[in-house]
């Protein structure tokens, strides 16, 4: 698992190889419109990992407890979430799910998982949640 919750993380984990180019772009966009939008509701008063994280799953992760995430094991972990969208985006020609967990008012945190990474169980969860959030 490789959680980030600003550029500056992003910038590492590129120069680490731990994240792919394209995927650094996308981070970099996404920490920025956070920012933005942050900014807009009230300037130069949050900060973008005040508010909110991205994780990108990786194949090994005990995706049903996620503790390091606020996902626990007695909750399921990610089986037990209940996403506030969920879409599925390609970067670097990798498909990735690609979905947001709210964890109160103001701070949620944004998954990453390459589609197939995960056991039958785990990959069945995350295709009926992108069935489920497509219909809308």
């Amino acid at each position: 698992m490789i959680l980030i919750k600003n550029q500056d993380d992003v910038r590492s984990m590129e120069e680490k190889q731990l994240i792919r180019v394209g995927m650094a772009k996308h981070l970099m966009k996404f920490f920025d419109d956070l920012q933005e939008e942050l900014d807009f509701l009230s300037p130069n008063t949050y900060k973008v990992e005040d508010n909110g994280h991205a994780v990108i799953l990786d194949k090994g992760d005990n995706v049903r407890d996620l503790s390091d995430t606020g996902l626990n094991r007695g909750d399921q972990g990610l089986l037990g979430c209940i996403p506030e969208w969920f879409e599925t985006v390609t970067l670097d020609n990798i498909e990735y799910y690609r979905f947001l967990v709210l964890y109160n008012d103001s701070f949620g945190v944004i998954f990453y998982s390459a589609i197939g990474t995960f056991d039958f169980e785990v990959e069945t969860w995350l295709q009926n949640k992108q069935k489920e959030y497509s219909a809308f």
